[in-house]
């Protein structure tokens, strides 16, 4: 098989959901393989109402080819403030910095 036609090593995200009052952002990772690793999330959120910092992080099993969810930060909603993120996970020796999917603010 091509090297072009191989699904990428890693593919990981961060997720945004919003439920009622509050927005959840976490990480999401998959892999073609079973493995393991560990992961970093940094999220920074201003806004007119104040700021919040919040870093994690931690080891991670990966499935092959099912979503491993890492991490979880609660907000309240506010549809003013912005939200800087940094994921990265680690496996197999190599880094991955990880986004946001298109479309959300950064």
């Amino acid at each position: 098989m091509a090297a072009l036609d191989q699904p990428p090593p890693i593919v990981c995200v961060i997720v945004r959901e919003e439920a009622g009052d509050r927005v959840q952002l976490r990480g999401r990772v998959m892999s073609p393989e079973a493995g393991q690793g560990t992961y970093s999330l940094h999220i920074f959120k201003t806004g007119p109402v104040g700021s919040s910092n919040i870093q994690m992080g931690g080891p991670f099993t990966l499935a092959a080819n099912v979503e491993t969810f890492v991490g979880l930060a609660n907000f309240n909603v506010d549809r003013s403030a912005s939200y800087t993120t940094d994921f990265t996970v680690t496996v197999n020796d190599r880094t991955y910095r990880c986004a946001l999917p298109d479309g959300d603010s950064k």
